[in-house]
C-alpha cells in the first residue's frame, strides 16, 4: 500500500509520535510510506529525525497547524478552500491508496481535500477523551465532519464509548487500537536496582498544559508528611505548551511558593524519555483527561509501576496493587494517597510490580500489535486497484 501519514505538527506531543511510530511499522512491513505535516518547518524539529533514520519523506505543507475557531466565517471558508486544495494536491502527488490523519485539526483538513470525490481511502485518528469537547458545538461539528472518513479509529475504549454517545451514527466505523510501543526502546534496565538515589524516584512525562494536572501533583507533594516528602523526588519531562504558554511559569510559581523544588523538577523536553523511565522506581500520569497515555503503555514496557490517575483505559492498564495505583485527578488527598503508597513500598515490591507491567504491557501492545492492526484496517479501506507490474 501506499500510505500518507497526516497531522498538523511534529512537535513532541504523544499523538505526533505515535502516527511517527504508525509510519516506521508501516515502512518497516513494506508499505511505501510518505509524511505529511500541515504546519511549517519550525515546528517538526522534535520527531523529523525518527522519520529520516526511518527513510520515511517528510512533506511540510506550511498551511499552519490549526483552523480559527469561527469556522463558518467567509474568511475562513476560503482559507479552508484554499488549505484544502493543496492538500488534495499533495495526497494526489503522492498517489496515496489510503490516508490516516491523527488529531481533529488536520482530520477536517484532509476530510474536506476529499470533497467532491476522492480516491483513497480516509482513516482519521480520534485521541481526545474531553467529554465536554463532544458535546460542545464544535466538538458535534468535528464528529459530524468524520461521517465522510471511511474510519475513525480511537485509542481507547472509553473515548469510542464517549464519541457513538454524541453521535451513534458513528458506531459503525469506530475502531479502538491501542497505542504502539516500540519495545526495543522501552525495556526494562537489567541494571536498575530500586532508590538508587536514596529517594523513591517518579516519572511523569507530558507537555504542561492544565489537563496534565502538575498543579494538583504540587499540592499533593506538600501536602505528604515531612518524612515522607523528603523521601520523594519526582521529575516532569514534557514541552511547555503551545496553546497554554502561561501553565509552565504557574506551575514553577506553585512549586517555589510551595517549598518543594527539591522533591519536584520541571526537567523539559527531552529525547532519552526511555533512558529516564529505566531510572524510575514509578511511572506517573496524574491527567484530568487522557486517551491512552504514551507514558502508563512506555512505562509498562519498561517494567516500572505505575500511578495514574482514573481516567479513560486506567483500570484496564493498571490492577491496583498488582502494577500500580490508581487516583482520582481531582482530589489533592488522593493523589497524595497513592504518592504516599510509592514511598512506603518495599524494594521487593517495585521490582515485583514492575515484573507484572511489563507482561501487562507486552499482552496489550506486543507482537507489533498497533502496527499490524492499523495496516489491516487500512488495506481494508483502499479504493482503487493497482495494477501489478508485470516484467
Amino acid at each position: 500500500m501506499k500510505i500518507l501519514c497526516v497531522t498538523g505538527t511534529l512537535a513532541g506531543g504523544g499523538a505526533e509520535r505515535q502516527l511517527v511510530n504508525l509510519a516506521r511499522g508501516f515502512k518497516e512491513g513494506g508499505h511505501e510510506v510518505s509524511f505529511l505535516v500541515l504546519g511549517h518547518s519550525a515546528e517538526t524539529n522534535f520527531y523529523g529525525h525518527l522519520l529520516e533514520e526511518a527513510g520515511v519523506p517528510l512533506i511540510v505543507a506550511g498551511l499552519g497547524g490549526t483552523l480559527p475557531d469561527k469556522m463558518l466565517s467567509r474568511f475562513t471558508l476560503g482559507r479552508i478552500l484554499a488549505r484544502s486544495l493543496r492538500i488534495r494536491r499533495r495526497i494526489k502527488e503522492f498517489d496515496a491508496d489510503v490516508v490516516l490523519s491523527f488529531l481533529w485539526p488536520a482530520n477536517l483538513q484532509v476530510i474536506f481535500a476529499g470533497f467532491p470525490l476522492r480516491s483513497w481511502g480516509l482513516a482519521v485518528g480520534e485521541r481526545s477523551a474531553n467529554e465536554a469537547f463532544f458535546h460542545s458545538r464544535k466538538g458535534r461539528s468535528v464528529l459530524s465532519a468524520y461521517r465522510f472518513a471511511d474510519a475513525v479509529v480511537t485509542n481507547s475504549f472509553a473515548n469510542a464509548k464517549m464519541i457513538a454517545g454524541v453521535r451513534p451514527f458513528l458506531s459503525p466505523k469506530l475502531h479502538t487500537i491501542y497505542n504502539s510501543v516500540d519495545f526495543d526502546t522501552f525495556k526494562p534496565s537489567p541494571e536498575y536496582t530500586p532508590r538508587q538515589g536514596g529517594k523513591t524516584l517518579i516519572v511523569v512525562a507530558a507537555t504542561l498544559r492544565s489537563l496534565k494536572n502538575a498543579g494538583r501533583l504540587a499540592q499533593a507533594i506538600a501536602s505528604l508528611e515531612p518524612e515522607c516528602r523528603e523521601k520523594l523526588r519526582v521529575e516532569w519531562y514534557g514541552h511547555r505548551s503551545s496553546t497554554e504558554p502561561k501553565e509552565y511559569d504557574e506551575v514553577r510559581k506553585t512549586i517555589s511558593g510551595l517549598g518543594i523544588g527539591e522533591q519536584f523538577r520541571l526537567m523539559g523536553p527531552s529525547n532519552e524519555i526511555a533512558k529516564a523511565y529505566r531510572q524510575a522506581d514509578f511511572v506517573g500520569l496524574f491527567s484530568v483527561l487522557e486517551g491512552l497515555p504514551n507514558g502508563v503503555c512506555e512505562g509498562m514496557a519498561c517494567g516500572k509501576p505505575i500511578l495514574t490517575s482514573d481516567v479513560s483505559d486506567a483500570r484496564k492498564l493498571v490492577e491496583e496493587g498488582r502494577n500500580g495505583f490508581v487516583c482520582d485527578p481531582l482530589d489533592v488527598a488522593s493523589i497524595a494517597g497513592v504518592l504516599r503508597f510509592a514511598v512506603r513500598a518495599k524494594d521487593e515490591e517495585i521490582l515485583e510490580m514492575g515484573r507484572c507491567s511489563r507482561e501487562k504491557a507486552e499482552r496489550l501492545f506486543g507482537g507489533g500489535s498497533a502496527v499490524s492492526k492499523y495496516a489491516g484496517l487500512l488495506a481494508g479501506l483502499v479504493r482503487k486497484p493497482r495494477q501489478a507490474n508485470l516484467k
